[in-house]
């Protein structure tokens, strides 16, 4: 879990729960939630019961975020052998070049840090 979910529950390090009949997506995340009454909200909308947009899921290397809560979760998870992965996503722009359109207004500071910046 990201460290504010950790901050939260008043957890370091990996956190185990115990399921009781199949092993879902839905069920892992009931029992998260059931242990750790905090994160109930930050991970899912309670009303809807929705993942939260900045919130991401993963197991055995696969992107579990969009799916259905009755997803059966791989048998090295429902074994121990593998945790899964609730990630906070990061946001922000685009590290490749600039969109065509906003070549002619990109501040040019590193080329000429003296100079300054012209606004269009």
């Amino acid at each position: 879990m990201p460290y504010q979910l950790r901050h939260l529950a008043r957890v370091t390090g990996e956190v185990q729960v115990e399921v009781d009949g199949s092993v879902t997506l839905g069920a892992v995340l009931d029992a998260l939630e059931a242990a750790h009454p905090t994160l109930q909200g930050p991970i899912r909308d309670r009303r809807t019961g929705q993942r939260r947009a900045m919130i991401r899921i993963f197991a055995d290397g696969e992107d579990l975020s969009d799916a259905e809560p009755e997803t059966p979760l791989p048998d090295v998870l429902r074994d121990g052998r593998e945790p899964l992965r609730i990630v906070g996503a990061i946001a922000g722009g685009d590290a490749g070049a600039p969109a065509e359109a906003d070549r002619g207004r990109r501040c040019r500071r590193r080329i000429r840090p003296r100079r300054g910046c012209r606004r269009p």
